[in-house]
């Protein structure tokens, strides 16, 4: 029982440490998502350096592992809105990590990462009948 017990403090020390570096990166890729125009955008060489930096959202074929085209992709407000709902939903689990009693934080981290799920199947639908 105590190998047990030793595996899920391990298990929740990884996800609090997880769950604590998304908190703190995340509300500076929103800004630099906020600040950066699309890449359909043509950039001339004399423009400001800091705007090179540009997101795919509104382009017609990102790369890399949203090549078929995703829901967070489509516009800025999607990406804003769903990058917002994560921050959201991370924060409520680290501090539901914090608040409950130490048998009971796995629960808590385990359903911070169900509501990432959910959310994900979720907020295409809210915002598409916007």
């Amino acid at each position: 029982m105590p190998v047990f017990r030793r595996l899920i403090v391990g298990i929740e020390r990884l996800l609090i440490f997880f769950f604590a570096l998304l908190c703190i990166l995340m509300p500076l890729e929103l800004i630099q998502a906020w600040n950066s125009p699309p890449c359909s955008t043509r950039v001339e060489p004399g423009d400001d350096p800091l705007a090179t930096v540009c997101y795919p959202w509104g382009s017609l074929s990102p790369q890399g592992p949203f090549a078929g085209g995703s829901w967070n992709y489509l516009s800025r407000e999607n990406y804003l809105a769903s990058g917002l709902f994560m921050l959201i939903v991370l924060a409520t689990g680290l501090a539901l990590a914090f608040w409950l009693r130490p048998r009971r934080r796995i629960v808590g981290l385990l359903a911070a990462l169900g509501m990432l799920k959910v959310g994900a199947y979720f907020l295409p639908l809210v915002f598409s009948r916007l």
